[in-house]
């Protein structure tokens, strides 16, 4: 009983070439489907609001705020120093009486973690005064807003910062309604 091959015994299964290349590309995608699934689990999407509906109702407030900014002519001019993080706000604008602080918020346009708030304080007339926490680079919008009790009188003023721009000097900024 001798085999046609010179009587060599066939090797066993789990040397077959055939068997691992087949078994290769299922065990590929289980680890490839098991890694997507940890990163979409710890990372979720920031972008997407669970509240849209509230958030939608709450843009006819936001629109009142502009258009309150718009016919009350509210300008602010915006010095910033990159090198002490000193912010100096002189606003303009019809109003009965400026409020003894205000509110910039700096709103990353990819990056929600990394928006913050920095409160400017009344020093004199219409002259404002802040301190930033740390340096900046980039992109950021920037809102300027009275943060009143009342909301009729209630304004918001928006600029755009591009930092990729200005190279080490004191940045100059104006503000202005949305609308």
């Amino acid at each position: 009983m001798n085999n046609s091959d010179n009587g060599k015994q066939p090797a066993p299964w789990y040397r077959q070439f055939w068997l691992w290349f087949l078994v290769f590309f299922p065990a590929l995608a289980v680890v490839a489907g098991t890694i997507t699934i940890i990163i979409a689990v710890k990372n979720e999407d920031s972008l997407v609001r669970d509240d849209y509906y509230k958030a939608g109702l709450a843009i006819n407030s936001v629109l009142a705020h502009d258009k309150f900014a718009s016919q009350h002519n509210v300008q602010g001019a915006l010095l910033i120093d990159p090198l002490t993080g000193g912010l100096q706000l002189e606003l303009q604008g019809d109003l009965e009486t400026l409020p003894n602080s205000l509110q910039l918020d700096f709103i990353h346009p990819a990056a929600q973690p990394l928006d913050f708030s920095v409160s400017l304080l009344k020093r004199r007339d219409n002259l404002y005064l802040g301190q930033l926490d740390h340096s900046l680079n980039n992109r950021w919008y920037l809102q300027l807003s009275d943060k009143q009790a009342d909301t009729d009188k209630t304004w918001r003023l928006s600029a755009e910062l591009n930092f990729a721009t200005d190279h080490g000097e004191r940045i100059s900024l104006s503000f202005a309604p949305s609308l």
